[in-house]
């Protein structure tokens, strides 16, 4: 069967995954919903312009649709994890991970829209240890130009994640288990990371977990790579290793900002322990981390190494130090909101997904119209016209949440910003902004970007 013969049956199973009425979809695309009907049984053929539609409106890539057909309807998951922890991957993790990410993606699907994640292209092959360790420097220097942090030490890596589109938690998945779980299902390009958080592991591990787990993502992203050959050999595996523990402490701790620090604080040529409590308070880590990057680029030799190991490990405060648990923020936000909105999540089955019900009537709700598209925001959006000026007014209703996010931050007073947060919810307008500001350019002026940010990390 041609891909002609099979497209009805892709645009059919990409509005179903995105949870979507051919009501709603007609509706979104300017269409009525005999013509989706037609497309979608084949009695009409699509242009260009409705096909783009479909992609835009089931969030979903237009190449994607492309390769849908022929698929399960059982969907697929990937999972991006070094092999000896995936072996310990048992069903029970897996149950637990993929309810989780239909929750989270239903869930955020119907606050605002999922950004796209953007990630460089790296080869996970390596030729030697210290070639593992050049790219991984590289890449995390990388990443971080790509999402406008430069060479900036920050305080909350999951928010930070969060912000660029991807799904975090932390759950207890016990002691000897795995330090994450990170995957997507198929088709939907949104990743999500489970951190392991049992008390037995230290907060600093569940930090660098964070950051393997991306780097993962990045090495398989679109190739399924270590689902499809998961036979390395134990080299290919130990370099692998080498790679994300290297990406994760250049990411946490940059090396360029590093060395600067070092050469502008050092007195004669020892590091004292002094200059390692200036440092882990800049970047926000423990003094291990600090040690072992000094050691990475070549700052320390193996017996000072051990000589701080040792001295920090009988400090009061350890080799860990004070670091705070990591904080869930935009999860919890979006069940405040479903709790305020009066909407659950069941795993019913795979065909149902999770889809969010009415607890008063335990039906199905079928309706998910995003905050921007109800009868209140377009009140909202038309009463305050004046903000998108070039923007034509027929056109006006159809504002994404980026859009109306931006300008009411920019330039609303305070009344207009708290009927924002009134309508939209503080956490969904919270996860909007920092994934603006994390850009190359953000439309933000730099005091609205240091209010907001301090703001929302206090409020939201």
């Amino acid at each position: 069967m041609s891909i002609v013969e099979q497209l009805p049956k892709r645009l059919k199973l990409a509005r179903s995954a995105a949870k979507l009425t051919q009501v709603e979809l007609a509706r979104a695309m300017g269409l009525s919903r005999d013509t989706i009907a037609r497309l979608e049984t084949g009695v009409q053929r699509i242009t260009v312009e409705q096909l783009e539609g479909y992609a835009q409106h089931c969030q979903i890539p237009l190449t994607n649709i492309i390769t849908i057909a022929g698929q399960s309807t059982t969907p697929r998951f990937s999972y991006y994890m070094p092999e000896d922890m995936r072996e310990k991957l048992s069903d029970d993790l897996k149950s637990r991970f993929e309810k989780w990410y239909y929750s989270y993606l239903s869930l955020a699907r119907t606050m605002f829209t999922i950004a796209s994640l953007r990630l460089p292209q790296i080869s996970p092959e390596f030729e030697s240890e210290l070639d593992a360790k050049e790219k991984a420097e590289e890449l995390s220097g990388r990443l971080r130009s790509y999402w406008g942090l430069g060479e900036m030490a920050f305080d909350n890596p999951v928010q930070l994640l969060e912000s660029q589109g991807l799904f975090v938690t932390g759950r207890d998945l016990g002691f000897g288990t795995t330090s994450f779980i990170a995957g997507e299902l198929l088709g939907n390009d949104a990743y999500g990371i489970m951190v392991n958080t049992n008390p037995e592991i230290a907060i600093e591990q569940q930090r660098y977990a964070l950051f393997e787990a991306l780097s993962f993502i990045v090495c398989c992203e679109k190739k399924d790579r270590l689902v499809t050959e998961p036979n390395w050999t134990s080299r290919a595996m130990k370099l692998m290793e080498v790679f994300t523990e290297t990406f994760a402490g250049s990411f946490l701790v940059p090396s360029q900002p590093l060395k600067k620090l070092i050469s502008r604080f050092r007195h004669q040529q020892a590091i004292t322990v002094g200059l390692i409590e200036l440092l882990k308070d800049y970047f926000q880590v423990s003094a291990v981390t600090i040690i072992q990057r000094l050691r990475a680029i070549g700052q320390i030799n193996r017996k000072t190494f051990d000589a701080h190991i040792h001295h920090f490990a009988n400090d009061s405060n350890g080799l860990e130090g004070k670091l705070a648990p990591l904080a869930f923020t935009q999860e919890k936000a979006l069940l405040k909101i479903a709790k305020e909105q009066q909407l659950e999540y069941k795993f019913q089955d795979w065909e149902d997904r999770f889809q969010p019900t009415d607890t008063k009537h335990d039906t199905i709700i079928k309706a998910k119209k995003r905050p921007v598209n109800s009868p209140e925001m377009k009140k909202f959006i038309k009463k305050r016209h004046y903000f998108w000026w070039s923007v034509p007014e027929d056109k006006k209703e159809n504002l994404k949440p980026e859009a109306v996010v931006e300008a009411l931050l920019n330039y609303g007073d305070i009344k207009d910003i708290k009927e924002l947060f009134d309508l939209m919810g503080i956490g969904p307008v919270a996860a909007i902004f920092m994934r603006q500001i994390a850009g190359p350019r953000p439309n933000y002026k730099p005091q609205t970007i240091n209010f907001f940010r301090q703001y929302f990390k206090r409020h939201a």
